[in-house]
């Protein structure tokens, strides 16, 4: 879990005598305590649409005291709560820092930005490290974003102007020292 907080990497294949071992403690811990396997529900209803999901709809960015959805290949953001609360989250894995955000952005009214790095995740928000930044306004533009830091980007949160006004996103992309470089293109 340390290496993959996401989970992305499936280890059975790999580690079939891990797995021999897991199953015989499941075994043993039913058996000793008398517990049964689980049955599934039958009230159970799933959703009508997986992708339909929040997560999937912004390609596992996460909207907080924002509005956000993609159309067209452009995510939009308008700013929901109090001024300068609106931001998408995305858990960036192993990525470490120093690392560079780009974004291509448009944005009516321009304005202040900042990138947050939950170093240690979304469990302790105190811990952070922030890099402001200002969107320019008008048409679209790329803005880099220099993540100085060192060591894990944890969970990074991107703060965008989009109050008043929403902000349109066209693509972002993190490249980190350290880890797999990732590029959204809505």
């Amino acid at each position: 879990m340390r290496d993959d907080l996401s989970e992305t990497t499936n280890l059975a294949e790999r580690l079939p005598d891990r797995v021999k071992e897991l199953d015989r403690l499941i075994d043993n811990f039913l058996r000793d305590t008398g517990a049964t396997y689980p049955r599934p529900n039958p009230a159970y209803k799933p959703a009508a649409d997986p992708s339909k999901t929040p997560a999937a709809a912004l390609d596992a960015w996460k909207q907080r005291g924002c509005t956000a959805s993609i159309a067209d290949g452009i995510l939009t953001m308008k700013g929901t709560g109090a001024a300068g609360a609106a931001f998408l989250g995305h858990a960036a894995g192993n990525m470490t820092a120093p690392a560079t955000v780009k974004l291509r952005v448009r944005s009516e009214s321009g304005g202040a930005g900042r990138i947050d790095c939950l170093t240690q995740g979304a469990a302790k928000p105190d811990e952070k490290v922030s890099t402001p930044f200002d969107v320019p306004k008008g048409d679209w533009q790329m803005t880099k974003v220099e993540l100085k830091h060192t060591g894990r980007i944890g969970v990074l949160r991107l703060y965008l102007p989009a109050h008043d006004k929403p902000i349109e996103i066209d693509q972002i992309d993190i490249e980190p020292q350290s880890g797999k470089a990732e590029r959204w293109s809505f």
